[in-house]
């Protein structure tokens, strides 16, 4: 009689994606990341201690409404009296002097576009929290007013978004010294520092784009409604951050669209692709929420609040600008390198230089998945897509993510801007947030297949932990 053969093992599904869970051994290389950033972010506080150049009065007047008078500003209102007093007593030694710091009172018309404030009606998710910070830290270091320390919570949102890219980095299996020196080289572009130091919703850019992808990886396969519910408060978040960060939901509706479809053209009209439990039909339930609220907001300050802006002085700073062609190619074409454009204080040549080479990089970063990926395997990191659909790369959706930015952030930014009756020059930071997006697909393209051993596969009971995903036949 013959022995009854042992079946083999069969071979697993492929893991679902997780996030990386902190090891002791991270915490040197995350924490001397972190003081780095936060000591060129406080040099570039002491250096530039007067009001920058890019807004930064009209979002800190913004706080103080928040802070004084407890409201959201609206079009048609004017300076705050706490406002001018802080920018009155920031004034830097080459700026002409305005009414003196300890001015009873100051006159609007005395200021900038004539004494409006001109972000009013913006989204509230940057200022909201950069108030209730810079209120704290006002009462804890005894400042006169809260021009610090609403830049010091601009440092803090530099340094969550430092965190959360180190933390995507991580769980595509990128070495810990190596997550750490790309975060440094995404949070230590100038423009990106210089933003991180002052008061402005773009400080918020790096946690944007890490804070996205992390939400959508984690939550897209998650099959549960409540899932929809997370990444949709997540991407309302983002697209509250400023008008034109709407973007960002629509690049991860595109991404998620441009996944499905990589089984071929007729996996778009698949009845299984748009099933009520597939990811594809979340996620896109998800970001369509968030833009429908991310343009509701501006929306009703501006169209049904515009009898209000009409009252109001004149808006200096937009005006109703004509169509011009050839500028807005030249716009479009600064979305390419987000970068460019540094304040004064970094205007030298190795400052553009860096900036060249992380913009490099980072656009590097999104060609080189979308061209290699094919022939690479990571089948520890996997998203699963739901029954009966195949896994996908997780690098590669973050490599579309970046990709879909890239192409939707201009164009987004010329519709709302267009829609308001006005015109810019579209500026290179409102690009910034597929930044980190980039540089961690370029870092873990660069880390291959072997590199998934990041963290090393916790053994099952009765095997030995293998980098070989392969099960081994059992033994008879």
């Amino acid at each position: 009689m013959g022995s009854t053969p042992v079946p083999a093992e069969p071979r697993p599904a492929a893991q679902r994606w997780r996030l990386w869970r902190p090891r002791l051994r991270d915490l040197l290389p995350m924490a001397l990341m972190l003081v780095i950033i936060a000591g060129a972010a406080g040099v570039v506080i002491r250096r530039e201690h007067a009001f920058s150049q890019i807004d930064e009065f009209q979002h800190f007047n913004y706080i103080t409404e928040l802070v004084y008078n407890h409201r959201i500003p609206v079009p048609g209102d004017t300076f705050t009296q706490q406002a001018m007093r802080a920018h009155a007593c920031h004034l830097s030694t080459h700026e002409p002097r305005q009414p003196p710091c300890d001015s009873v009172s100051f006159d609007p018309l005395s200021f900038e576009t004539g004494g409006q404030a001109t972000t009013g009606g913006y989204p509230p998710a940057y200022y909201v929290p950069t108030a209730g910070v810079a209120w704290v830290v006002s009462k804890a270091i005894g400042a006169k007013d809260l021009f610090v320390p609403a830049r010091l919570a601009s440092v803090l949102w530099l340094l969550l978004g430092a965190a959360l890219t180190y933390l995507l980095a991580r769980s595509l299996a990128v070495g810990r010294w190596v997550a750490a020196g790309l975060t440094l080289l995404a949070a230590l572009s100038p423009i990106m520092l210089y933003q991180g130091a002052t008061v402005n919703p773009d400080a918020m850019s790096l946690l944007a784009g890490s804070g996205t992808a992390v939400a959508w990886l984690a939550l897209r396969a998650v099959p549960r409604w409540w899932s929809v519910a997370a990444l949709g408060a997540v991407l309302t978040f983002v697209a509250w951050i400023k008008p034109n960060f709407v973007a960002v939901p629509i690049a991860v509706a595109l991404a998620e669209v441009a996944l499905a479809a990589r089984p071929g053209p007729r996996a778009l009209i698949s009845r299984a692709t748009w099933s009520v439990r597939g990811p594809a039909t979340r996620v896109c339930a998800a970001a369509a929420a968030a833009v429908a609220l991310g343009l509701a907001w501006p929306l009703y300050f501006r169209v049904v609040l515009a009898s209000a802006a009409a009252r109001g002085p004149s808006n200096k700073a937009f005006g109703r600008a004509p169509w011009n062609t050839d500028i807005a190619l030249r716009g479009l074409a600064n979305s390419l390198r987000p970068l460019s454009g540094l304040p004064t204080m970094f205007n030298h040549g190795s400052f553009v230089l860096f900036s060249a080479v992380v913009d490099v990089l980072a656009l590097s970063g999104v060609v080189g998945v979308a061209m290699m990926s094919r022939r690479r395997e990571l089948p520890r990191d996997l998203v699963s897509s739901g029954p009966g659909a195949p896994p996908i790369d997780a690098l590669r959706a973050v490599a579309y993510l970046a990709a879909a930015s890239l192409v939707v952030a201009a164009p987004v930014t010329y519709a709302i801007v267009g829609a308001s009756g006005a015109f810019i020059i579209y500026p290179p930071r409102y690009s910034l947030f597929l930044i980190p997006l980039g540089l961690v697909a370029l870092a873990g393209l660069a880390s291959g297949s072997d590199a998934a051993a990041a963290e090393p596969p916790e053994p099952s009971q009765g095997s030995t932990a293998s980098q070989d995903p392969t099960p081994l036949p059992a033994s008879a």
